[in-house]
C-alpha cells in the first residue's frame, strides 16, 4: 500500500547550496596595530559590568575595570550602583 504522503523531489547533488557557500566564506582578518602607547596613563581602557545576580564581596553588584595600555596594569573597583562609577574614575591611588 502506497499513500504518497511525502512528495517526491529531485535534488541535484552537484549543485551547491547558496546559503552554505556564503556561510563558509572566510572573513578578512583584523589589521594588527603596530603602534603602542609609550607613556604611563596615556591610554586607559575601561569597562563596566554587572555581576549577573551574583553579589561580590560586601554585596557589590557592579564592577568597573581600568587598564593602562602601556603597562597593562589593571585595577578593579566593586560598586553597588552605577551612579558610583564616576566617583571611582576620579579616585587617585
Amino acid at each position: 500500500m502506497s499513500l504518497n504522503l511525502i512528495p517526491k523531489s529531485s535534488i541535484d547533488l552537484k549543485q551547491k547550496c547558496e546559503t552554505c557557500i556564503q556561510a563558509k566564506q572566510p572573513r578578512k582578518g583584523f589589521t594588527t596595530c603596530i603602534e603602542r602607547e609609550t607613556n604611563f596613563l596615556e591610554l586607559i581602557h575601561s569597562d563596566v559590568r554587572d555581576s549577573n545576580d551574583v553579589l561580590a564581596r560586601d554585596d557589590k553588584r557592579y564592577f568597573i575595570t581600568f587598564i593602562d595600555d602601556f603597562f597593562k596594569y589593571c585595577y578593579v573597583y566593586l560598586v553597588n550602583h552605577k551612579s558610583e562609577l564616576f566617583d571611582k574614575f576620579k579616585v587617585e591611588n
